[in-house]
């Protein structure tokens, strides 16, 4: 491996491992509030954390991937907050929302490559 290709994947790997490790914190230190409160809204921090690292660092893959496990904590967090904490649960439904999560960054990602065209004054 080339030597920027190799501080590319360190960079890439920190910024999920970091990632993962405050998620991990945050969402144990939540269960120090009250009850009434979710989980997700932990996840959510972290996520955003993790997203303005990996913006900042430029690390493509990091980015991608957080965004989506991101989307996948927001829209968790919406679904307990409008059907109540224990709704969510379940294999089906986590693959569902984590599905859709990879499917909008996607089409993010493609929506940023594709040229749209102008719009022509008449």
């Amino acid at each position: 491996m080339t030597r920027s290709l190799l501080k590319a994947v360190l960079i890439n790997v920190a910024i999920l491992a970091a990632y993962w490790r405050v998620a991990f914190s945050i969402v144990h230190a939540s269960e120090f509030l009250p009850a009434s409160t979710p989980p997700q809204i932990a996840e959510v921090i972290a996520g955003a954390l993790a997203l303005t690292l990996a913006f900042a660092l430029r690390a493509r893959v990091a980015t991608y991937l957080v965004a989506a496990f991101l989307a996948f904590s927001t829209a968790e967090l919406a679904i307990n907050l409008i059907y109540g904490a224990r709704s969510i649960h379940g294999a089906p439904m986590q693959f569902a929302v984590l599905g859709a999560a990879l499917i909008g960054v996607a089409l993010g990602v493609l929506a940023m490559r594709v040229q749209m065209p102008r719009a022509e004054a008449h």
